[in-house]
């Protein structure tokens, strides 16, 4: 079984000679990647097609870096796919997924959506350091016997992320 998602902007542009029915051999998917490895060797596996184009291909499974450099720029036609949201960060960091379903529960709540708003009661509570100092040592100092996750901003896959709990240094909250 094979799954993948990719996301479209939902954009279309009529560039000339990008009908995607006229591509040559027929049924013959076109990828462009910024990788050397399974990805690619996955879709060479399955007879895609490499071009070199930054424009006209079927599927780009690209690095951040060339979204950063490129998606603003692009409009795509409605076949094409590709393997990260525009502003994809906003999901996949940490501080500004919170950011945001605390923003959606504040805007429910003002909205008087109150039922809707107690679905957003699932995440747990989040502090930014150093600019949610003051309330997170608050809370700590409430919640003495509780386990705190610290997660550095931008890191993945558990890098740099450790649990604290009594025995958090003191000497970083002036306790």
């Amino acid at each position: 079984t094979e799954t993948a998602t990719m996301a479209t902007n939902g954009r279309s542009s009529a560039r000339p000679g990008s009908d995607h029915r006229s591509r040559g051999v027929q049924g013959t998917v076109r990828f462009r990647t910024t990788f050397r490895n399974t990805i690619y060797d996955v879709f060479r596996a399955r007879g895609w097609r490499e071009t070199e184009s930054d424009t006209d291909w079927d599927v780009a499974w690209v690095d951040v870096g060339w979204i950063r450099d490129n998606m603003d720029a692009m409009h795509f036609d409605e076949h094409q796919r590709i393997n990260h949201f525009r502003n994809h960060y906003e999901l996949t960091r940490k501080d500004a997924m919170n950011r945001n379903l605390r923003r959606m529960q504040r805007q429910l709540m003002r909205e008087e959506r109150h039922d809707e708003a107690r679905k957003y009661d699932f995440f747990p509570t989040t502090y930014v350091l150093p600019v949610d100092y003051g309330p997170f040592v608050e809370e700590f100092k409430q919640q003495a016997n509780a386990i705190w996750i610290m997660k550095p901003i931008g890191k993945a896959q558990g890098k740099g992320a450790a649990a604290a709990g009594l025995s958090f240094p003191s000497r970083l909250l002036n306790l």
